[in-house]
């Protein structure tokens, strides 16, 4: 029986330390720790006062929701995951396991909805082409789009071995997800999770928490909210020939996370949306095989439940919404990520996690 993923929001903020500090930066944390001491010890019953310092400042994030200029809804999005989407460099997005009725109505969808004008409906050797213009826009055909070489800047065309492609003049449109779904739904575009544009604040006592308050935990330390209840697990840091990989686990059962990146690929204010992180394939689902895998020099993003481990997909995708922000990024010292994931079913309801 197939495994259900759990249907709502884990936010996950965490911080850890960075492989790599040199011998004289230990040193010097430890005499800092030394002279602390001796002052603590001098002052009596005096408690120290905390203080604190602005990390990251917020962020601003409606930039985020804007939809480009000429923009046509992404097939694969609009399914909802129906159709398979292998992206083409030279030719752009192919799509498999679409039927018929899926071809039909998203053919239908580019004219009622994105205005699109159908100039042709025909058969080829590929099976049904529809070739579209723009009402306002004047573009023309591309010579490197092979399926574009003869009259119409946007085509889609579905075969009969359920293949589907949709052809775009990519110097006059842009193809991209713009919120429109089968079910007839708009969904909002934009980074999701409460606390992702929250300024992040450190304390002189080494507590990291953003400003709203939502979220807080120490280093090398993860606070996992899921379903409401709050837990505080250890966060590991790894540096691997080429990659960073960070892992929390054990926060409910055997859930965890498991975020890779490239080595110093992370900067502060990155953010890591759903299409940044999708992938076609996975080479495994196991908890002891996936910190050996090669995920192609990609950023990737997995999560264990039920014994196995699965990232967003363009086939079956399991997840509805992602976010991950870095936070904090500092080179060999330390960096805070938040992240955030919706699924869209069964349980958890809501989980949230910060991870130093």
């Amino acid at each position: 029986m197939k495994n259900k993923f759990f249907s709502a929001c884990v936010l996950m903020l965490f911080a850890v330390t960075l492989c790599g500090c040199s011998k004289q930066q230990e040193a010097a944390k430890v005499k800092e720790n030394n002279e602390m001491n001796i002052v603590v010890e001098t002052a009596s019953e005096e408690k120290p006062v905390v203080t604190e310092e602005i990390l990251a400042e917020g962020m601003d994030l409606s930039s985020y929701m804007q939809i480009p200029e000429n923009a046509i809804q992404e097939f694969w999005s609009w399914s909802e995951g129906k159709a398979y989407v292998v992206h083409n460099p030279e030719e752009g997005a192919n799509y498999w396991k679409v039927t018929k009725e899926l071809a039909e109505e998203y053919a239908a969808f580019l004219t009622e909805e994105m205005g699109l004008v159908l100039q042709e409906t025909g058969k080829n050797s590929y099976g049904v082409s529809y070739g579209y213009i723009h009402p306002t826009i004047e573009a023309e055909a591309t010579i490197s789009k092979k399926r574009l070489s003869e009259k119409y800047p946007i085509v889609f065309s579905y075969g009969g071995t359920e293949n589907a492609h949709l052809y775009v003049n990519e110097d006059a449109f842009t193809v991209c997800d713009m919120g429109y779904r089968r079910s007839g739904e708009k969904e909002e575009i934009k980074v999701y999770g409460e606390s992702a544009g929250a300024a992040l604040m450190k304390t002189s006592d080494g507590i990291y928490k953003t400003d709203d308050g939502r979220l807080q935990t120490k280093r090398n330390q993860a606070m996992v909210i899921r379903n409401g209840e709050t837990a505080v697990v250890e966060a590991s840091h790894q540096t691997r020939d080429t990659k960073e990989r960070l892992l929390v686990e054990y926060y409910y059962r055997d859930e965890g996370f498991y975020l890779e990146t490239p080595k110093y690929y992370s900067i502060t204010g990155d953010i890591y949306r759903m299409d940044e992180l999708i992938q076609a394939e996975y080479p495994t689902f196991q908890r002891d095989e996936m910190e050996y895998e090669e995920y192609g020099g990609k950023l990737t993003f997995l999560m264990g439940h039920n014994g196995v481990w699965i990232g967003p997909k363009y086939w079956e995708n399991e997840y509805k919404q992602l976010t991950v922000r870095v936070m904090y990024y500092e080179k060999d010292v330390e960096a805070v990520y938040y992240i955030y994931a919706k699924f869209a079913e069964e349980e958890p309801g809501e989980g949230k996690l910060w991870w130093l």
